[in-house]
């Protein structure tokens, strides 16, 4: 786990969402804004805020069709992962809008799929 991130999808930070982010331990945790102009402080979150023009300019663009935004938050977070910051073996992404029970989630996650998502998506 401790070569596995998790991002959060936001327009603008929530402070639920980082409060309840400020419970998960062992991962680096970071929360991508869509909205480039929101506040962002907090010591244990990395704030992710990438322009439109640059993201759609590099090819990150479309990924997302139900929204009408271009490029949209899952470009952004697809560009910075592979493009930005490529220091990570697994990335959980995930919509503000997703239930996480509890701050064990990801964890239980990992330990009942770390086998399958290391054969799935080895970095060969």
């Amino acid at each position: 786990m401790s070569n596995t991130a998790i991002c959060l999808l936001c327009v603008r930070p929530n402070k639920i969402h980082i409060d309840f982010f400020n419970t998960i331990l062992n991962y680096k945790l970071f929360m991508l804004c869509d909205d480039n102009s929101c506040s962002t402080n907090n010591t244990n979150i990395e704030f992710i805020k990438i322009d439109d023009n640059k993201c759609f300019n590099s090819g990150f663009k479309n990924s997302n069709f139900c929204v009408n935004k271009n490029p949209s938050a899952w470009d952004k977070v697809f560009y910075y992962f592979s493009k930005i910051n490529k220091n990570f073996d697994y990335v959980w992404i995930l919509e503000d809008d997703v239930f996480v029970p509890n701050n064990d989630a990801f964890r239980n996650l990992d330990n009942i799929f770390h086998f399958i998502f290391n054969v799935i998506f080895n970095n060969n």
